[in-house]
This record gives C-alpha cells, structure tokens and sequence, in this order.
C-alpha cells in the first residue's frame, strides 16, 4: 500500500500545512469583527432606549405633578421637587443619561422644558437619534441639546 502511494506522487501528511492555519485565523478573525460590530451596535441601541426610558419617565412625573397641582409648575420647579418618583438619581440631584450627561429642567416663566445636554464624543449623533425617538423633541446640532417642551 505504501508502495502504491508512492508511485502516484503522493506521501502521508502528518500536521497542518502553514496555509490552512492561515485560513484558519482569518475566518475566525472575520467573525470576531462582525460579532464586535452587532455587540457595539445592541450596547449602543441599549443606551438610547434607557436614555429614552429616562427622559419620558421624567415627562410622566412631571405632568403628574402638574395634574396633582392644579395643572402649573412652580417658577422655582427642579427635578429634586419629584425626586421621590424617579429613580437614577446622582448624588447631586440631577437625573442622569447613560453616558453620564444630565437631564435638567428649565423653567422659564412660559414653558418649562426638560433638556439633555450631551457632551461626551458621540453627542450629536444621541442627540438627533434621541429627537427621532421621541418625536415631540428637538435637537439642537450645533450645541447637542436635546429639548423636550413640557
């Protein structure tokens, strides 16, 4: 038998060639890209919809603190006034998003507002994909403010 195999050309392999382990590591490198790149984009999509989830809860609270009150919001009205009907809270008082980036309310003497000021890299990519999610909001380009009209 060995004869036979030595006659057509052929001899016994023992191992792997350098060219397999080569193709090898390359397809296991391709999917590990494409696996890192749908894992960004789960964390990423995550982050909006707890951004999101923090901004319209922040709107309910309010507005049922409006209700509870006589349908108006005091001149001096922060966040710290319905503490105890939210959560995520810094230490400070201010409610935060994902990134770290505060959500605060304006109460100007027409209309109060809850604003995100974005300012880590991204800001205003979140921004604009934060305005396209709640679409009662707008987003500032140039600044990175989202702002929502209570």
């Amino acid at each position: 038998m060995i004869q036979l195999k030595q006659r057509m050309g052929r001899r016994l392999q023992k191992g792997v060639s350098l060219l397999e382990v080569l193709l090898s590591l390359s397809i296991i490198a391709i999917v590990l890209i494409m696996a890192t790149r749908y894992f960004l984009a789960a964390k990423n999509s995550a982050l909006m919809n707890d951004a999101m989830s923090r901004v319209t809860m922040l709107q309910g609270a309010v507005e049922e603190y409006k209700h509870a009150n006589g349908g108006t919001l005091p001149s001096n009205f922060a966040i710290s006034t319905i503490k105890s009907s939210l959560g995520n809270f810094a230490s400070d008082g201010t409610l935060e998003t994902p990134w770290g980036d505060a959500i605060t309310i304006e109460s100007p003497s027409t209309t109060p507002k809850i604003q995100v000021a974005f300012a880590n890299g991204d800001s205003i990519n979140n921004c604009l994909r934060l305005a396209n999610v709640i679409s009662s909001g707008t987003c500032t380009e140039s600044t990175g403010i989202f702002t929502l009209n209570l």
